[in-house]
């Protein structure tokens, strides 16, 4: 049991390293191009069968079709 907490334990730590490391890029983007958008860390919707993503008030979008096509092409 106590090797499970601890590993346990560890995934917890690394997301937590993880979301204060966004945390920080992003702040540091958000200085540098004097964007005036809070800092959100990271957020994602799906829209259309597309995966948005909204980093630093950027956005990028992954295409699930693209993503099939490249899985297919290769697999």
């Amino acid at each position: 049991m106590k090797p499970a907490a601890l590993f346990l334990l560890g995934i917890v730590f690394f997301l937590l390293l993880v979301y204060c490391g966004l945390f920080v890029a992003e702040k540091g983007v958000l200085e540098l191009t004097a964007l005036s958008d809070p800092a959100g860390i990271l957020h994602c919707k799906l829209e259309n069968n597309k995966i948005i993503v909204i980093f630093a008030g950027k956005t990028y979008s992954l295409c699930f079709e693209g993503v099939n096509q490249f899985l297919n092409e290769y697999f």
